[in-house]
């Protein structure tokens, strides 16, 4: 089964499902196209601070096994989820300018690194 793109209000709690915090649509778009040539399958749960569902994105970021934040617009997540990704700050994996990771491709491969 290929890879799994989950928006709220929709859940699938799986062992190592990855919740994405406010991606551009470009990244989004590449992170698809990179998907399709790898035969590693993952369930990603997306999520923008623009959408209203914090109560589903609070519940998600306290499962997911990885966290991929954008730093581009940290400021606009709300207090609750905030609060949340302080709790699961080692879930919690930094991409965009200035960070660790330039883009979420880059996390997964990291991750697929460090299980191999």
């Amino acid at each position: 089964m290929p890879s799994q793109f989950i928006t709220p209000p929709d859940h699938l709690p799986t062992k190592h499902n990855i919740l994405i915090i406010n991606a551009l649509e470009t990244e989004l778009a590449t992170l698809v196209l990179w998907l399709k040539t790898v035969a590693d399958e993952y369930d990603i749960h997306l999520y923008h601070s623009k959408m209203p569902e914090t109560d589903w994105v609070v519940d998600v970021a306290n499962k997911a096994h990885t966290i991929m934040l954008s730093n581009i617009e940290e400021s606009t997540l709300s207090p609750m989820l905030a609060t949340a990704l302080i709790a699961r700050r080692d879930a919690v994996v930094r991409f965009g300018p200035n960070a660790d990771f330039l883009d979420p491709i880059q996390i997964f491969l990291s991750i697929k690194e460090s299980n191999v």
